[in-house]
């Protein structure tokens, strides 16, 4: 298995964390089963600061990003050797990933919650919110479901 930390970065110029709104994606199913933030860490990640534009990347300051090859038994040991790591460097804030639906349950037993990330629908500001689409399977050119975001 693998395990790779950046910053956290995004293509979507309407993207913000949020988890007021129905458009978050975050369900009365999900408060019952798993922790989901209270809004204060959302609210946290909507005040970084951030630099860049669509075309180049939008870079959030301070906010690492995981992403884990799962499913391999020993994602367990990297996340938990890339926490520390990250703890270590003092160059981050918060740490956010792209979960699965049946990976939530792991990332709570290290203390991620789930946090509402929208954008607006094909990143033009005159549609609606959409929940937001990180790194998600596309088929026929369409995401399949949005994003888990879990962060903390």
């Amino acid at each position: 298995g693998f395990i790779v930390t950046t910053n956290f970065q995004t293509w979507h110029e309407t993207f913000r964390w949020a988890i007021d709104t129905p458009s978050a994606g975050i369900t009365p199913t999900d408060y019952r089963l798993h922790m989901v933030d209270d809004g204060t860490l959302t609210a946290e990640l909507q005040s970084v600061k951030w630099f860049g534009n669509s075309r180049d990347g939008i870079v959030f300051h301070r906010v690492a990003e995981i992403a884990l090859l799962g499913g391999l038994g020993c994602g367990g040991v990297l996340l938990s050797k890339a926490l520390k790591e990250l703890r270590e460097s003092g160059k981050y804030d918060y740490v956010v990933l792209q979960s699965t639906k049946m990976a939530i349950r792991f990332y709570e037993r290290y203390g991620f919650v789930r946090v509402g990330a929208i954008t607006r629908f094909k990143d033009n500001a005159m549609m609606p919110e959409v929940a937001y689409r990180h790194w998600s399977e596309i088929v026929d050119g369409e995401a399949l479901e949005p994003s888990y975001m879990m962060a903390l």
